[in-house]
């Protein structure tokens, strides 16, 4: 059996057997391979072979690579040249001591050195979408997806999802459980907080820089737009400004996703998970870790204004003060103070007189 190579674009390689793809061979800007994706369906000889021949260019054409591993430590020759990249490809040959490694081994060294192996069992996000849909609690809803502009880089782009009413997305500031009673207890906490009963977090964004924690298939989850505060956030992320110190909900959200990677098995459970939690579906919840900041004071300058004496072990501020005078603030207008875990600490420092009117203008 042999592979022959085609050219799809400047970037893109692909590996045919009678004219059926088995593979496709992403490049870097320098034209290494940085991904190697396999169609579904393709026997496991076939994975051998496109596996050899991606081997074989990783060792022989190497512009610039962070790391080695085995058999592939690598002299970099830091020439870029499209045409040898494309002819080690075309010219089939493959080295003796590859030949003799199985597929499992291979896949290993060749994610070593940082080139992601992706076993795609879908041809499209289409095909995606349609797996992932027919899930019992999510066909019950009317879940569209538009696809946004292609990101222009590591086979990025953006997807926004939409759903009617009344069902939303939604996202909680991840504020831990309550009550430790030591440095570490800081928030204020609303008996409806998902947290409060018992539901699990499907999944943590960093709330400062949109990522999505351990996100694979889907990397970043941006704040629905309906959330956030119409002023320009000076973070990077879009959690930061948001309407409401505990949750940010909307008819729609945008994600960005690896249009490779979500066409494999793990990616399209991760998209299942994630959409489960953000629709707040199988006793789940999507958690945000940081971002949520009301535009107050820092609690420090508010301190020494006022001439608290703070309780920590050290005096000093915990960071969370101003947090919790808005969301004080905000529970109190939306009538949810009674059942709210509030920290001894809040109230016996004095933080809430100490922020005064100023809490009270932050909630929009």
């Amino acid at each position: 059996m042999t592979l022959r190579p085609i050219g799809l674009d400047n970037s893109v390689v692909g590996l045919v057997h009678e004219a059926a793809p088995v593979a496709l061979l992403f490049r870097d800007s320098w034209h290494q391979i940085s991904q190697i994706v396999f169609v579904p369906k393709i026997s496991d000889k076939q994975a051998l072979e496109a596996l050899r021949i991606a081997a074989s260019h990783i060792r022989r054409y190497a512009v610039h690579r962070q790391r080695a591993n085995g058999i592939f430590i690598i002299e970099t020759t830091g020439e870029v040249s499209a045409e040898t990249s494309r002819a080690y490809l075309e010219d089939g040959f493959v080295d003796d001591d590859i030949l003799v490694l199985d597929q499992q081994e291979l896949e290993r060294i060749i994610q070593k050195i940082g080139v992601e192996v992706i076993h795609a069992v879908a041809f499209s996000f289409f095909d995606v979408l349609q797996i992932v849909l027919c899930d019992e609690n999510l066909a019950q809803l009317s879940i569209d997806c538009v696809p946004g502009r292609d990101l222009g880089y590591s086979c990025m782009s953006e997807l926004t999802f939409k759903v009617e009413p009344p069902a939303q997305f939604s996202a909680w500031h991840e504020v831990g459980q309550p009550g430790q009673g030591n440095v570490l207890d800081l928030y204020i906490v609303p008996a409806y907080h998902p947290c409060m009963s018992g539901k699990t977090s499907g999944g943590l964004i960093n709330g400062d820089t949109d990522a999505l924690i351990r996100g694979e298939a889907i990397r970043s989850v941006h704040a629905p737009a309906e959330a956030r505060l119409s002023q320009k956030s000076f973070s990077f992320g879009t959690w930061s400004q948001v309407k409401h110190p505990y949750r940010a909900a909307g008819q729609e959200i945008t994600i960005d996703v690896s249009r490779t990677k979500i066409l494999s098995q793990s990616g399209i459970e991760e998209l299942k998970t994630f959409l489960l939690a953000v629709l707040g579906l199988e006793n789940t919840y999507l958690a945000v870790s940081g971002g949520f900041r009301g535009p107050h004071e820092y609690p420090s300058n508010v301190a020494r204004q006022a001439g608290l004496r703070i309780g920590t072990y050290n005096g000093e501020v915990r960071g969370s003060e101003g947090f919790c005078a808005w969301a004080y603030n905000v529970l109190e207008q939306e009538r949810e103070l009674e059942g709210a875990y509030v920290p001894r600490w809040f109230k016996e420092e004095g933080w809430l007189a100490a922020y005064g009117e100023e809490a009270k203008l932050l909630n929009p």
